[in-house]
């Protein structure tokens, strides 16, 4: 995920602003604020693992989104690590996307994955195939 949005960087001229969490925190409720600060009038969308692959550590997502939804602010999750690893359910997190790989911990072939798109959010996509207009929506 991140790499597509280092290539949209390039070619689009996006600005794509990294911010460092504790690794592993003291508290939870230390990374939460990291993004608040993070947000100017020009952030757009919040892109956030919701599990750290070094540690495993589990990330406040649910609190993140909420907080990004009442500033206008897209969620997009990557679920790479946290996918099958442990009970939850990805509605409950309420990003407006979520992405996994599936290689990673159910043995499908490399490069599969899968991307949940929130329903109110699929028009507004740009598919990589061209498409019909008919298939749209």
């Amino acid at each position: 995920m991140l790499t597509t949005l280092r290539q949209r960087e390039q070619r689009e001229g996006l600005v794509l602003k990294l911010i460092k969490i504790p690794i592993p925190p003291k508290n939870l409720n230390e990374i939460l604020p990291r993004f608040e600060r993070a947000i100017t009038d020009r952030t757009r969308l919040i892109l956030m693992a919701h599990q750290v692959n070094i540690t495993g550590q589990i990330t406040p997502v649910k609190a993140v989104c909420e907080m990004a939804r009442a500033t206008g602010i897209e969620t997009i999750v990557d679920g790479a690590h946290s996918f099958a690893q442990f009970d939850f359910k990805q509605k409950d997190l309420g990003c407006d996307y979520f992405g996994t790989s599936l290689h990673k911990w159910l043995y499908a072939p490399k490069g599969t994955g899968m991307l949940y798109v929130k329903r109110d959010k699929i028009a507004k996509l740009w598919p990589l195939m061209a498409a019909e207009s008919k298939q749209a929506g």
